[in-house]
């Protein structure tokens, strides 16, 4: 998700913002709303430095006032702070202060754009919206860019990836203790280690049984009845749900909205 973050001073003008880029948001040239939802939208600097140290690893574009009253910390500096731990973040500025714009050269935070309020609200507006589209395509090419990846260790310092989106299950060795079994797309090895350290690491695998840990958005088809979860159209990889896991799987499946099958 793209997360966005609103800087302004002046309440009239931060609740416009807000309801320009959540209407851009639900309403767009795409066929959906965009995965994009407002963080932070405030007129203190801190509150914006409080959510970047607590998400990190959030991905964020950030609509900046320049200059805000009741504070020496101006919407550059933010920038500047957002730029450093959010490298691929998109940031606008919109400001009454056009001379401006030579400092946030100097200070190289790489604005996406710079808005002029004295434009006019139309103007204003339409940048604005032009501003989501472009910062929510750069948001896309990025998560494309960076896919995800699961590692795992084979011998010693060995160490193997593969793509999340190619990983299916991890499954408990029944014949070698602290040894896993890895399953994903053309590939079945194994390697030295433990499901309930890796579930632990992993929040977006679902422990299904206490012999598995499974990606749950490589499955296919969930039959209910026998308890067992597919991951190909021919069957050929599976496992098996536990009775009380049975209703996470199938909420999971049901807020995906994705065409799956549910026998």
């Amino acid at each position: 998700m793209l997360n966005v973050l609103i800087l302004e001073d002046d309440a009239q003008q931060r609740n416009d913002y807000r309801k320009v880029i959540q209407t851009r948001i639900d309403y767009n040239a795409s066929t959906h709303a965009y995965d994009m939802a407002i963080a932070v939208c405030t007129d203190d600097p801190a509150e914006i430095s409080a959510y970047l140290k607590a998400h990190p690893d959030d991905l964020v574009f950030a609509l900046l006032d320049i200059e805000i009253a009741g504070t020496t910390v101006s919407g550059i500096d933010v920038a500047d702070e957002i730029r450093q731990s959010q490298p691929f973040a998109s940031i606008v500025f919109i400001t009454t202060h056009d001379e401006l714009m030579p400092l946030t050269l100097q200070r190289r935070v790489e604005p996406l754009d710079f808005i002029y309020k004295e434009s006019g609200a139309t103007q204003r507006d339409a940048a604005i919206k032009k501003d989501v589209d472009l910062a929510y395509q750069r948001y896309q090419r990025n998560i494309i860019a960076v896919e995800p990846r699961f590692s795992y260790q084979v011998m010693g310092s060995i160490i193997r990836e593969i793509n999340f989106s190619d990983l299916y299950y991890l499954e408990s060795n029944k014949s070698h203790p602290h040894w896993l079994t890895l399953v994903g797309k053309n590939i079945r090895t194994e390697f030295k280690g433990e499901l309930k350290k890796i579930t632990e690491e992993q929040p977006n695998m679902i422990r299904c049984d206490k012999s598995y840990l499974v990606n749950p958005q490589n499955i296919v088809s969930f039959d209910i009845k026998n308890r067992t979860i597919y991951f190909d159209e021919a069957g050929k990889n599976s496992c098996i749900v536990s009775s009380r896991k049975v209703p996470v799987i199938r909420d999971f499946l049901k807020k995906a909205g994705r065409p799956q099958k549910i026998n």
